[in-house]
């Protein structure tokens, strides 16, 4: 029974060492899908509602039956593991019924402020919510580019470690 355990103790030191490499390794995941088409959205801008079916490849549906200038899509997972969902893509009313807004919600993995400031390093502390409420989010905006776009980024108040929302728009500010 002992030379059992001698030569069990390293084969099992071996793979919780393996493990916890593992888990420290998911721990700093890498969210390319999720940044690579929030940067390809701004691209979009002033775009028709088709062009945010084709680069997201799900099909766009009106917020309500009799709405023309707001549009939604079904929850959906992109290849780094993060959910997309309360799409909210707003169209210009009278710019042809373009791409105005794109707002939406995160889930299935916790982003983190240092993660959104590597990947937008100008973002800065923008919105501070009166009170620590459900629904309300601490904002952190991008400068605007050359187009007066500016990517929002929300982090709810009751926890701020984990991104919930991203929007953009030309913000006001």
């Amino acid at each position: 029974m002992t030379s059992r355990m001698a030569i069990n103790f390293p084969v099992l030191f071996l793979l919780s060492l393996f493990t916890l490499t593992t888990h420290a390794e998911q721990k700093k995941m890498n969210h390319d899908s999720l940044w690579q088409i929030t940067k390809e959205l701004k691209s979009l801008w002033g775009e028709k509602i088709d062009a945010v079916s084709a680069l997201l490849n799900q099909p766009m549906i009106p917020y309500k039956p009799t709405a023309k200038d707001r549009f939604t899509s079904a929850p959906f997972t992109l290849n780094d593991g993060i959910t997309i969902s309360n799409l909210d893509v707003r169209l210009s009313p009278n710019g042809g019924g373009t791409v105005k807004l794109v707002s939406f919600s995160i889930s299935g993995e916790c982003i983190t402020l240092e993660e959104v400031q590597d990947n937008f390093p100008d973002v800065t502390l923008r919105f501070v919510p009166r009170e620590k409420l459900p629904g309300r989010t601490f904002g952190y905006l991008t400068a605007r580019d050359n187009k007066q776009l500016a990517w929002g980024f929300g982090f709810p108040s009751l926890d701020r470690k984990c991104l919930s929302e991203i929007t953009m728009s030309d913000y006001d500010f």
